[in-house]
C-alpha cells in the first residue's frame, strides 16, 4: 500500500537579537522522521533525507547497520550538522547532496 501523510507543525519563535526581527523560527522534525523512518523500514531500500540535523545520524545509523539501508541526505550547505558528515565518513550514509548544487537546474529556462 502506498500513501503519503502530511504531517504539520507549529513553527515556534525563539528570542533571539541576533536577528533583526528579534527571533528566529525553529520547527523541529527531527523525532516524528525518526519515527516515520523506523515504522516504514520494510518499505524502502534508499532513503533521501531532507535535512541536515545532526541529531539524524543515529537514526542512520541504526538503519544502516540494523537493515542494511542507503541513505542519502539532502541539505543546504553549512547546515548540516558534523554528526551526519561523521556518519557520511564511516560510510553509514552514502552521500551529502547539497540543495545549492541543483540550483541552477530550478533555474534553467525550458521555455527556449
Amino acid at each position: 500500500m502506498n500513501h503519503k501523510q502530511i504531517i504539520s507543525k507549529r513553527v515556534k519563535y525563539i528570542p533571539d537579537v541576533k536577528y533583526k526581527t528579534g527571533y528566529i523560527k525553529k520547527c523541529n522534525l527531527d523525532i516524528e522522521m525518526a519515527v516515520d523512518l523506523i515504522r516504514e523500514k520494510d518499505n524502502f531500500d534508499t532513503a533521501v533525507i531532507f535535512s541536515g540535523d545532526g541529531d539524524l545520524a543515529y537514526v542512520c545509523r541504526y538503519l544502516h547497520e540494523k537493515f542494511n539501508k542507503t541513505i542519502y541526505i539532502f541539505g543546504a550547505r553549512d547546515h548540516v550538522g558534523k554528526e551526519l558528515i561523521d556518519a557520511k565518513n564511516a560510510n553509514v550514509i552514502k552521500e551529502i547532496l547539497f540543495v545549492e548544487d541543483f540550483e541552477y537546474r530550478l533555474n534553467l529556462n525550458r521555455n527556449s
